[in-house]
């Protein structure tokens, strides 16, 4: 069998049976009244939720795959022991030194010889198991152009949540690598959803607002001309109508 190198990378493998497209559901409802006839306001709510999104550095497998029996039972022997003796961490010699190259030796552990998939132990992937959700309250306030002014101001209450955690508490999406930490304080591969918490980007609050004023300028007298200046040329002459076009624009 080919060493774990040979067809897995912790950056970049994917499996190709469990592998999901993500799904952003999105839905809105708002209510809008004209206060005069320059102003506009609007309240609303805001909403999305996604499912099956990719969590890269997803263990392959781990402690969370041996049975609460066999932990239960490492852990009443460590408690029995004063904490002196880990049955856990306790070496046994390596099944497959060939595959299992990360225990460096001839010998792994007791828990690492319960995880399934040994060749693959210590390897990640990129899994779509991630999840989100956006709640929000948004007001919106809108003058139109009117006297030269024109404003626009907008709220935003909102509450960004989904799992988080993982390794180097990266969540569903990369660019929240290390913002986030999961509820419980770590991940919990054994039930995902002990990890839901407050995403990286969560914003509660936001305002945004913008003000245009245009400034008053020296108004350009109409044109004395009911013609374009190019049909009467033959009547006053090509320079005449030049002259005229160069009085009328600088409004003398």
């Amino acid at each position: 069998m080919a060493a774990p190198s040979d067809y897995c990378c912790s950056a970049g493998w994917v499996n190709r049976q469990s592998y999901l497209n993500g799904v952003m559901d999105q839905w809105n409802f708002f209510l809008e009244r004209r206060f005069g006839s320059a102003w506009l306001v609007s309240a609303g709510y805001v909403g999305s939720h996604g499912h099956d999104l990719g969590w890269r550095n997803y263990p392959v497998t781990g402690s969370f795959n041996i049975s609460n029996a066999t932990l239960q039972g490492w852990r009443n022997a460590w408690v029995a022991s004063n904490g002196v003796t880990d049955p856990a961490q306790a070496q046994i010699p390596n099944p497959a030194p060939s595959l299992i190259g990360f225990s460096g030796g001839g010998t792994i552990s007791a828990m690492n010889s319960q995880e399934p998939y040994m060749a693959l132990n210590g390897e990640t992937y990129l899994a779509t198991v991630g999840t989100s959700n956006y709640d929000a309250l948004q007001i919106r306030a809108q003058r139109s152009l009117a006297s030269g002014l024109q404003i626009m101001l907008n709220y935003t209450w909102s509450k960004n949540t989904g799992i988080t955690g993982g390794a180097s508490n990266s969540t569903f999406a990369e660019s929240q690598m290390g913002s986030s930490t999961a509820s419980n304080g770590g991940a919990d591969y054994r039930n995902l959803n002990n990890d839901r918490g407050l995403l990286g980007y969560d914003t509660p609050n936001r305002f945004v607002g913008v003000v245009s004023y245009l400034l008053p300028t020296a108004k350009v007298r109409h044109s004395i001309l009911t013609t374009p200046c190019y049909a009467r040329s033959s009547a006053i002459g090509n320079s005449d109508c030049r002259d005229l076009a160069e009085r009328n624009a600088l409004g003398t």
